[in-house]
């Protein structure tokens, strides 16, 4: 029976094929665990990172946010800034109570919707003034919006008209889910 030198049995190449399985099975996490070494070596672990890069977003769009929408409008004089953040003010202090109620009321809708025995009159009647508070709201920024434009030359006005002017973009909020 002749023998060669390059011939494995098979219990070796089985043996051969799991040791390597294992070890890539070992390594992986270690692969998987590359980032930004900057921040590890500034002693940043890995899940404090993403929060420390979502605090320097919120930095960055805190000083856009401080300005009222309508003072972003280009070319506006200084007297015209000083009445629009005037007018801002006030309507801001009329708008914070009415959406803390919406707040209050969503979550009795909330907590009413979730009983065990939910009663209908009551759900409906609590997203009747859940409506009635946020047609108040509505109001309150259009009139707000019409005092502004009356402060506006031409140009400003069809500035303002012609583009959509949010505080920000929506964006989908951590533990909000689709409900059906």
């Amino acid at each position: 029976m002749k023998t060669y030198k390059n011939h494995r049995s098979p219990f070796l190449s089985l043996f051969m094929v799991g040791l390597a399985a294992c070890f890539l099975w070992v390594s992986s996490p270690v692969f998987g665990q590359t980032g930004n070494d900057s921040e590890r070596s500034m002693g940043q672990s890995k899940m404090e990172a993403p929060y420390k890069g979502a605090q320097k977003r919120l930095k960055k769009r805190a000083g856009f946010r401080k300005m009222s929408r309508f003072q972003q409008l280009p070319d506006l004089s200084q007297a015209q800034k000083d009445q629009i953040k005037s007018l801002s003010i006030k309507y801001g202090k009329l708008a914070l109570p009415i959406r803390n109620q919406v707040g209050e009321k969503m979550a009795r809708l909330r907590t009413l919707s979730t009983e065990e025995k939910a009663s209908l009159k009551k759900i409906y009647r609590v997203i009747d003034e859940i409506g009635a508070l946020k047609i108040e709201m509505m109001k309150n920024q259009e009139t707000l919006k019409q005092k502004v434009r009356a402060l506006l030359t031409d140009e400003q006005k069809l500035m303002m008209d012609s583009r959509p002017m949010q505080h920000h973009p929506k964006q989908r909020r951590p533990g909000k889910r689709f409900e059906m």
